[in-house]
């Protein structure tokens, strides 16, 4: 069983292709486990993306910072499909999807997004994340990059068809999207 509550606060100027403003959101979920009682946990997340203009008024930087936290007590676990990962095209687009997995997460993004044409928007990305098993553990230290570049063909303010080609020292990894990462 599990239920939980969240916060958010949607500043952004466009929610499908922002230029301004940003997306903060704050989440609270508590699992419990009816049956054996081994994986009761709470988890906590939170996500913080903000838009600011660049120095060209048509282009966009794009920043990221997501975490996830687990609580549990002493003898209780979180089930391996409960727990986050990081890697993949969502966030560290430079590494195979759930390549990395534990109770807790942080991932931080970047990308430069550069309107080429009306229809073409040309992206420059990087990304930074990690997993780690005690919410104690977070930090910066141990962070696996990524980086990369990007296309988006738009109609309007909607993503019709995006790529994202990452590169890691896991190698390069290529991303469709019909959206923004973020």
């Amino acid at each position: 069983i599990h239920w939980g509550a969240f916060l958010r606060a949607d500043l952004r100027d466009e929610p499908g292709d922002p230029r301004r403003g940003g997306l903060y959101e704050f989440r609270w979920t508590s699992f419990y486990d009816r049956d054996s009682h081994l994986f009761d946990f709470r988890r906590y997340e939170v996500d913080l993306r903000h838009f600011l203009p660049s120095f060209r008024e048509r282009d966009t930087i794009a920043v990221r910072a997501h975490t996830i936290l687990s609580q549990k007590r002493s003898g209780q676990q979180v089930p391996f499909f409960l727990q986050p990962t990081a890697g993949g095209g969502g966030d560290l687009r430079g590494y195979n999807q759930y390549r990395f997995r534990d109770e807790n997460a942080l991932v931080l993004n970047l990308e430069y997004r550069w309107r080429v044409r009306e229809i073409l928007q040309a992206v420059g990305l990087a990304d930074a994340g990690r997993v780690f098993h005690r919410p104690s553990q977070i930090g910066l230290a141990g962070l696996r990059g990524s980086a990369g570049a990007g296309g988006r063909i738009k109609l309007g303010e909607r993503i019709l068809l995006g790529a994202d080609l990452g590169w890691s020292p896991d190698g390069l990894h290529l991303w469709f999207r019909a959206a923004h990462s973020f």
